[in-house]
């Protein structure tokens, strides 16, 4: 019961509810005031239009997030590694790779798609 409470209060879930209501809400506001129905596909058509581009804006902004993520991730790896102690390059160097990896990893995973 809980999984299914949370799968419904997530945000994507409520931005899709609400688009659908809102289109219901068109089609009823249509109908009762008579308009036709070329007019009322519209409305709905531009309905769709707008959670579209607003879920694919969202999509953009939460991926140039994570690669701006990596990228930070990377240099900071870097710079420990170039500020180093001599005796610990090599380690830190394993380190880095294996966060690279970690990484790579959870991109591929569904979690980061």
């Amino acid at each position: 019961m809980m999984r299914i409470l949370r799968l419904l209060l997530r945000p994507s879930s409520l931005a899709t509810t609400g688009a659908v209501a809102l289109i219901l809400l068109a089609i009823w506001i249509g109908i009762y005031f008579g308009l036709p129905l070329p007019w009322i596909i519209v409305i709905v058509l531009v309905i769709v239009a707008a959670y579209a581009l607003v879920q694919l804006m969202l999509r953009l902004r939460n991926a140039r997030a994570g690669a701006q993520l990596e990228r930070s991730i990377e240099e900071q790896g870097k710079r420990s590694a170039q500020g180093a102690r001599p005796g610990r390059e090599s380690e830190i160097a394993e380190l880095h790779e294996r966060l690279l990896a970690a990484i790579s990893a959870l991109r591929a995973s569904a979690a980061g798609r």
